[in-house]
């Protein structure tokens, strides 16, 4: 089984018409993209880990999975307390704790790094968002909804 949070792939038009006629035939054990791609490329928890020192496997093999490193769950942090491998990529896995969303971070140190990265990446792409906006918007709902809940709580 693999994670669909974290994936590559070559288009390919014969495979994406094949997927197209097998949506409504395939079981997907959870109803959606990431249930549907395992059933479909069931075979790919026997493919060989890509290995990037050795680019001819890409020749012999249709699938390669990733190693930890390439898709590093960030629960599995949380629940060992350390990083079990030096991660590449780092999935946020736990649904309401995005490092994106500034009330984690007293919480997960490794927002904390996302966050560095990010000013990074921002330093060679720039930016697109205004963050002081974005604030004051968590802000006006996480408000509104502590109003709800007052008002819910006196009924």
């Amino acid at each position: 089984m693999f994670n669909a949070g974290i994936f590559t792939f070559r288009p390919n038009n014969k495979t994406c018409k094949d997927m197209s006629e097998q949506k409504t035939k395939l079981q997907s054990y959870d109803g959606g993209d990431q249930g549907f791609l395992n059933s479909y490329f069931g075979d790919l928890k026997y493919s060989p880990m890509f290995n990037p020192l050795n680019l001819s496997t890409k020749e012999r093999y249709q699938s390669l999975r990733l190693s930890a490193i390439y898709n590093y769950d960030i629960g599995m942090y949380y629940l060992s307390g350390r990083i079990l491998v030096e991660p590449k990529i780092i999935h946020y896995t736990l649904v309401f704790l995005k490092p994106w969303i500034w009330w984690t971070y007293p919480m997960f140190d490794l927002n904390w790094r996302w966050l560095e990265i990010r000013g990074k990446m921002e330093q060679i792409h720039g930016r697109e968002d205004d963050i002081l906006s974005n604030i004051l918007i968590e802000i006006i709902v996480i408000v509104a909804l502590f109003g709800i809940y007052l008002v819910m709580a006196l009924i």
